[in-house]
C-alpha cells in the first residue's frame, strides 16, 4: 500500500493559504497526517495543506494567490504511479506530470532548472535490471522532486535539514462548513 494524496503550498503564513481554502487549524499534532487536511508552516517560507484526497489539491482552489506569490500543487498515487506538481507565482506557470496521460509518460512544461533531475532519473531507469520483481519507478520521482526543490519539503520524508515539519489537524472554517 503506498500514499494516495494532494498537497496545496503556498509561500505565505498558514494562517493565509488556509484562508484562502476556508480551512482552520486546530491545536490538535497530525503527526502521521491520518486527518483530512493538517497544515504545517515550514522554515522555507512555505506553508504546506496535506489533504488525504487525492483530488483536493489543485491551483483553481486558490486563484488569488497563485496570481500573486508563489504557489505549488502537487499529487502522488503510489498504488498506481500517478504523480504531478502545478506550479504558479506573479511571473511563471509550469507542470509536471507523470502517469496521467499514458502510463510511464512524463509530461509537462518544466523550467530548465529540472532538466538534471529528469535527466537523471531516466538515466537510472534505463540502468534498472530486466527483473520483473523490480519495480523501481525513478521517472515517477521528477514531479516530487520537482515539489521539493520549491519548497525545501517532500510528502514521503519526516526530517530535512532545516528540521521536521510539525503538522496540525486542519478544519472546515465555521463561516463555510
Amino acid at each position: 500500500m503506498g500514499y494516495r494524496i494532494s498537497w496545496l503550498g503556498a509561500r505565505v503564513p498558514a494562517s493565509r493559504l488556509l484562508e484562502a481554502v476556508g480551512l482552520t487549524a486546530t491545536d490538535q499534532p497530525d503527526e502521521a497526517n491520518e486527518s483530512r487536511f493538517s497544515v504545517a508552516e515550514l522554515p522555507t517560507g512555505w506553508s504546506i495543506i496535506w489533504s488525504n484526497d487525492e483530488e483536493w489539491a489543485t491551483l483553481e482552489r486558490v486563484p488569488t494567490l497563485s496570481a500573486t506569490v508563489p504557489t505549488i500543487a502537487g499529487m502522488v498515487d503510489e498504488t498506481i504511479m500517478v504523480a504531478f506538481t502545478d506550479y504558479a507565482d506573479p511571473t511563471t506557470r509550469w507542470f509536471v506530470q507523470y502517469g496521467l496521460e499514458e502510463d510511464g509518460v512524463l509530461a509537462g512544461s518544466w523550467p530548465e532548472t529540472l532538466e538534471p533531475v529528469i535527466a537523471t532519473a531516466r538515466h537510472r531507469q534505463a540502468g534498472e535490471s530486466d527483473d520483473p520483481d523490480d519495480s523501481i519507478d525513478h521517472v515517477f520521482e521528477v514531479p516530487v522532486e520537482a515539489g521539493r526543490i520549491a519548497t525545501g519539503w517532500r510528502y514521503d520524508e519526516a526530517v530535512f535539514d532545516w528540521g521536521r515539519p510539525v503538522f496540525m489537524v486542519a478544519v472546515p472554517s465555521a463561516a463555510r462548513a
